[in-house]
């Protein structure tokens, strides 16, 4: 287990989450070297290559009435453009972008002094304060984190980042990736996450942990993303309905077994698979009750059936073969 080059993780997003980058495997490796040449404690807030792996990242959408919300990858210069220029108070700032580019825009909202954060962002928050945003907006996240933080002086500076990012609404059962460079924030919703087993996160904002601003700006990636979400295959097996989504990496695969009636599902792990149930029972082998909430793994090698209850729904896990 200690090798399983996966981590599987069920998320209830209720308060936003932090704005973060993960490197490549290259990146993962050269970072880890310097981090234990300068001595820094892996148990050290300040660490970020805990590991020398890359962290590749997929999630599926979790909840049949409410859709998973996300940040995803930058926006079209245009795009952001458009929506700094409603407010005569980041007249300041916009030069940047318009005459230079985002890398330059974002360098300097990343490392310029806390109180010209606060300056540009304290009346911009007076103006939206009373006013109601939809979800597609950037300003409703953005007082939603305020709220959230009770931020009333002090303003994080990632909250320009929501300007700047793809706001992404992903319904139930579809997925999105999360590959190196590209920075995300998870807003709000369920999901099931599945990723390369590593720690390694640096993050952008939102967020009291630790930000190493020369890492991010070194490792993101600028380029204007026009978010991807996913569609599982759909496979009919008798009284199973299996969704197959994409493999990305060579480190995870992930399907959806929906138990439409009392049926079986028949197969052959050649890799150790790991299965997570979430509504209804199962019977593994005719031996094993499983229940909503437990989960089970079949070892590599093992071929298996497993009984499943009507409306049944079970996430299996495994190492691809690819």
């Amino acid at each position: 287990i200690q090798d399983l080059p996966f981590l599987l993780k069920i998320l209830d997003v209720s308060k936003m989450l932090s704005i973060q980058i993960h490197p490549n495997k290259h990146q993962a490796e050269i970072g880890f070297q310097k981090e234990e040449e300068l001595q820094i404690p892996q148990s050290s807030p300040n660490r970020v290559f805990k590991d020398k792996n890359h962290k590749p990242e997929m999630f599926i959408s979790l909840c049949k009435e409410t859709p998973f919300w996300l940040l995803h990858g930058f926006k079209k210069n245009e795009e952001i453009i458009q929506n700094l220029k409603k407010y005569a108070c980041f007249d300041s700032i916009l030069k940047l972008i318009v005459n230079d580019d985002l890398p330059t825009f974002y360098k300097y909202i990343m490392t310029v002094e806390q109180n010209i954060i606060d300056s540009l962002l304290f009346p911009f928050i007076q103006l939206i304060k009373n006013l109601n945003f939809d979800k597609h907006e950037p300003e409703y996240w953005i007082k939603k984190y305020i709220s959230e933080n009770n931020m009333i002086e002090h303003f994080d500076r990632g909250l320009f980042s929501i300007f700047l990012m793809n706001i992404v609404q992903v319904p139930y059962q579809q997925a999105m990736y999360q590959d190196a460079g590209i920075p995300h924030a998870y807003l709000e919703g369920q999901n099931i996450e599945i990723m390369a087993n590593s720690d390694n996160v640096i993050r952008g904002g939102l967020t009291n942990k630790h930000i190493d601003i020369e890492k991010l700006l070194s490792l993101i990636n600028y380029q204007a993303i026009d978010p991807k979400i996913f569609e599982p295959t759909i496979i009919i097996d008798a009284k199973c309905r299996i969704l197959n989504y994409p493999i990305f990496s060579s480190d995870f695969g992930i399907i959806w077994i929906c138990f439409e009636d009392q049926s079986n599902y028949k197969s052959s792990a050649q890799y150790l698979e790991i299965f997570l149930i979430l509504e209804g029972k199962c019977i593994v082998n005719d031996e094993l009750e499983v229940q909503k909430g437990e989960s089970f793994i079949i070892p590599a090698g093992l071929d298996y059936q497993i009984s499943g209850q009507k409306n049944t729904n079970i996430i299996k896990t495994f190492i691809p073969n690819v």
